[in-house]
């Protein structure tokens, strides 16, 4: 999907290229972020997955991309010292209720997404 996308994501922009972003472009970024997220949850989808690299910036278009079609379950794995491996960053975009559900001892654990674990994944 992200081929398609003639834009580049928000992390390349910020961690990558370390871009200067005009505060009034973030804002309106956030707006349309906002709105976007707002547009699925009226629809009963949650995006499970919302952060900077799934995020894309074309033209002045803000385009989501993934929707948690990854299974959560394929994020992250657990070691024998039970502690959890997962890409760099991507545990800071979960809310504290789905962190708690990360269990160690039970990887087949159900963590349930809501429009609310997408707000706290927005900041």
């Amino acid at each position: 999907m992200s081929s398609w996308i003639r834009g580049i994501s928000l992390y390349e922009m910020i961690h990558v290229r370390n871009d200067i972003i005009a505060l009034n472009v973030a804002v309106q970024d956030a707006a349309q972020i906002a709105q976007a997220m707002s547009y699925l949850h009226e629809k009963s989808i949650n995006h499970m997955s919302l952060r900077t690299t799934n995020i894309f910036v074309q033209n002045t278009r803000i385009i989501l991309t993934d929707y948690g079609l990854v299974p959560l379950s394929r994020c992250y794995r657990f070691t024998d010292q039970s502690a959890i491996l997962a890409p760099r960053g991507w545990l800071s975009y979960l809310a504290p209720e789905i962190l708690r559900k990360l269990d160690p001892r039970d990887e087949q654990s159900v963590l349930q997404h809501t429009p609310q674990t997408d707000v706290y994944a927005f900041g």
